[in-house]
């Protein structure tokens, strides 16, 4: 019963200071006015739409898995596994254009991290399969003063796929082995300048 109060706390809270429930319909009305009938319907359909229409979106492979992976030592990113936004680009004939901030994993720093406990680990893991948000285990909740830089490639030249508009798996496997590259090009480029430790890597899952 606690901890059922506790989460409708936090639930409040978040929406209080403006965070947003990362469903289909509240993406919707982040960009649709409320009273939009396109609020509702708003789903990978209407993205490819939006995407035809000449729409720019961001997204964020990782989600909320890579919030965890926040380390001083390395920069870790899950993209191996993440082929939905490379499918819409396709079918869209949209562009990807790698994009990546440095600094941001220097802000917290996490237990996970900080002591290498397996058992920090396991309990982060099964919480963001419970309640599908992960819970990262922050050292202090003051983010430290460090500088973010975020840096822009450009467009990546896909496999254009045989059947416009219907990718197969083999088309976009290549085309996030291209992104991929020039993710990691990018990175390798502007490391030395913008990361606050030299000899910090990036690690790709």
């Amino acid at each position: 019963m606690l901890m059922l109060l506790l989460l409708v706390y936090l639930f409040h809270f978040f929406a209080a200071v403006g965070c947003v429930v990362c469903s289909v319909v509240s993406v919707g009305r982040l960009i649709f006015s409320s009273n939009s009938p396109d609020v509702d319907c708003f789903c990978r359909p209407h993205a490819r739409r939006l995407l035809r229409h000449g729409y720019s979106v961001f997204v964020v492979p990782g989600g909320a898995t890579e919030a965890l992976y926040a380390s001083p030592h390395a920069d870790e990113l899950q993209l191996s596994n993440r082929r939905g936004f490379v499918r819409l680009a396709l079918s869209t004939g949209a562009r990807l254009v790698p994009v990546f901030s440095f600094g941001e994993t220097d802000t917290f720093r996490q237990w996970a991290v900080a002591d290498r406990s397996p058992t920090i680990a396991r309990f982060t893991a099964a919480f963001q399969r419970v309640f599908g948000v992960s819970l990262p285990l922050l050292t202090s909740p003051v983010p430290r003063r460090v500088p973010i830089t975020t840096v822009v490639g450009a467009p990546v030249e896909l496999v254009p796929p045989l059947q416009p508009g219907h990718p197969t798996d083999e088309e976009v496997a290549c085309s996030l082995a291209r992104y991929t590259v020039a993710l990691t090009e990018l990175y390798e480029t502007h490391k030395h300048r913008y990361n606050c430790d030299p000899a910090k890597r990036l690690i790709i899952r």
